[in-house]
C-alpha cells in the first residue's frame, strides 16, 4: 500500500523545485551572510574578553561557519541531501542542528564531569587543611597555656 497520495507526491516535488533555487533567493542569502558574520564576530568579542575558552569557541564556531557557507553556496544543501538520498533538503539542516546540539550536550556534560572532580578534589584539600589549622590552633593554646604556666 502506497502511503504517499499523488497529491502529497506532487506537493513534496513542488517544494523541492521552489527550494532547490527557481526563485531569486539573494535577500536570504544575503541575511545569512550578514547573521553568520555577526555570530562569528560576537562568538570572537567573547575569546577575546575571556569569556570563553578556545575549545568553547571552537565547538561554537560551526554555527556561523556552517551559516556563511549556505550563504555563499546555497546549492550545497541541495548537493548533501542528493549524496545522502534524501528527498527534501531542507531536513538536512534540521538533523545538522540536532547532531550540533547532541555534540555540545556531550562536550558540556564532560566539561561538567571534570569539574566535579575538581571540586572533589578540592574539597578534601579543603578538609584536610581545616584539620591540619585546628591541630595547629590546639598546640598554639597548649603552648600559650604551658607558657601562662611559666609566668606564675
Amino acid at each position: 500500500m502506497n502511503f504517499l497520495s499523488a497529491d502529497v507526491t506532487k506537493t513534496a516535488s513542488d517544494a523541492m523545485a521552489a527550494y532547490t533555487g527557481t526563485g531569486d533567493n539573494t535577500p536570504i542569502r544575503i541575511i545569512q551572510l550578514v547573521v553568520g558574520i555577526i555570530v562569528f564576530v560576537f562568538i570572537m568579542a567573547l575569546m577575546i574578553k575571556k569569556k570563553t575558552n578556545a575549545s568553547q569557541t571552537l565547538v561554537w564556531m560551526i554555527l556561523p561557519i556552517s551559516a556563511l557557507i549556505q550563504g555563499i553556496f546555497p546549492k550545497s544543501i541541495v548537493w548533501i541531501a542528493e549524496q545522502l538520498t534524501i528527498d527534501y533538503p531542507p531536513i538536512i539542516g534540521v538533523l545538522l542542528l540536532i547532531f550540533f546540539l547532541l555534540g555540545v550536550v556531550f562536550y558540556l556534560s564532560s566539561e561538567v564531569a571534570v569539574g566535579l572532580d575538581k571540586i572533589r578534589e578540592l574539597s578534601i584539600q579543603i578538609s584536610l587543611l581545616n584539620d591540619e589549622m585546628r591541630l595547629v590552633k590546639e598546640r598554639v593554646n597548649l603552648d600559650e597555656a604551658v607558657q601562662h604556666e611559666e609566668e606564675f
